[in-house]
């Protein structure tokens, strides 16, 4: 799929979303967009759910479950994921299966998106902790970060420390993502997307009252 094809894709996406958040979907998601078409679409090893190797996917911010939906749908897949109730606990599930894997040898990748605001738990903490310890270089944790709530400090600096090879990026810019995803490391791998809620539709963006309130039909005209 070519760099065009990809950015039609997303604006689709975006499309199908607008649709859903005049109901019921939660806003925020938007700003997955390119990451999750970039994974399913290019990146991720997934022909189907029956393939034994396929590549590992942990939705652990998951009011973002409606964008993926979206993006599984113009996969052509409907594929199982962890679907977390606390927030922070889908990191650690990434770990566990990332373990799995490690320790059967089959090598197979986890990714996990997570949202900013779950790094205040201590059990993610505990998960990236184990992450490093085991030296699981298979898996890599996706942030999506945002900072209009929460001032976390150094992001980066932090996951360095926590023994993760850290890449910084913008997570809407598609060739950004893409050669993220293909960075061989030793260690588990960090990528901190830094992203707009509401990405495209600009009369939202940065303003934090959307965090979760849905459009109306005059609103999804400016998402597409």
């Amino acid at each position: 799929m070519t760099l065009e094809e990809m950015k039609d894709v997303c604006q689709q996406v975006r499309a199908d979303i607008a649709l859903a958040q005049s109901q019921a979907a939660h806003p925020g998601s938007l700003s997955c967009v390119e990451i999750f078409s970039t994974l399913y679409l290019q990146a991720m090893k997934n022909e189907s759910v029956d393939q034994v190797d396929r590549d590992r996917f942990v939705l652990s911010k998951g009011h973002c479950a409606c964008i993926f939906d979206a993006v599984l749908a113009h996969r052509g897949l409907f594929l199982p994921v962890f679907a977390s109730s606390s927030l922070e606990q889908g990191a650690a599930a990434a770990v566990g299966l990332a373990l799995e894997s490690h320790l059967q040898g089959t090598n197979q990748r986890v990714f996990a998106v997570v949202g900013d605001s779950e790094m205040q738990e201590a059990q993610y903490w505990e998960a990236m902790m184990s992450a490093s310890r085991h030296k699981l270089s298979n898996l890599t944790v996706i942030i999506d970060h945002h900072d209009e709530f929460r001032e976390l400090g150094s992001i980066p600096l932090k996951m360095e420390s926590f023994g993760f090879y850290v890449i910084e990026l913008n997570g809407h810019d598609i060739e950004q993502l893409m050669a993220a995803y293909s960075v061989e490391t030793s260690q588990p791998k960090c990528i901190i997307a830094n992203t707009s809620k509401d990405n495209s539709a600009t009369f939202k963006i940065k303003r934090v009252c959307w965090s979760g309130k849905n459009a109306n039909t005059d609103d999804t005209r400016q998402f597409a």
